[in-house]
């Protein structure tokens, strides 16, 4: 389990996405279905600080949605069904020469997207939006700055 979730960290740092199976459909006369499958990628900043908006906006922990029950995913989706195909849909649209598009995506995930697939999407998608690897690669940087002075360097001033 924990090899899959670094697996999956690193293929969103290196922007490769996490593919996701978002719609399938069975061809007739045949037994194949054909399968529409998403690429969530790492999204922009501009993407990311609307995320974390509507995100705080809904007041919940991704640890309090994991413990739900029955009735409390229906709650949590009745109240808050809609930001969370916003979310998604930010995540999903990266360009931002296309933000008028984010409410025709998040209509889309919300009438032809499976719930449990948005759900996961949108689980999957939280624990990647963390910050504290960012700043472990700030701590190291700061360490390993070559352009600060050596301990030898004060004592001559060169």
């Amino acid at each position: 389990m924990n090899h899959n979730i670094e697996l999956e960290a690193a293929e969103v740092l290196l922007d490769l996405g996490i593919s996701f199976p978002l719609k399938e459909w069975r061809i007739p006369f045949t037994q194949r279905t054909f399968s529409l499958r998403l690429t969530l990628r790492r999204p922009t900043l501009g993407a990311r600080i609307r995320i974390a908006r509507e995100y705080l906006a809904m007041d919940v922990s991704t640890a309090e949605m994991e413990g739900y029950d029955k009735e409390q995913q229906l709650a949590f989706v009745a109240h808050h069904g809609a930001a969370m195909s916003r979310i998604v849909s930010y995540a999903l649209v990266r360009s931002p020469w296309l933000l008028w598009a984010i409410p025709l995506v998040a209509w889309w995930l919300r009438w032809w997207c499976d719930e449990r697939m948005l759900a996961l999407i949108f689980l999957q998608f939280l624990r990647c939006m963390g910050t504290e690897d960012f700043i472990r690669i700030i701590a190291s940087v700061e360490r390993t700055n070559p352009l600060t002075p050596t301990t030898s360097h004060h004592a001559k001033g060169s």
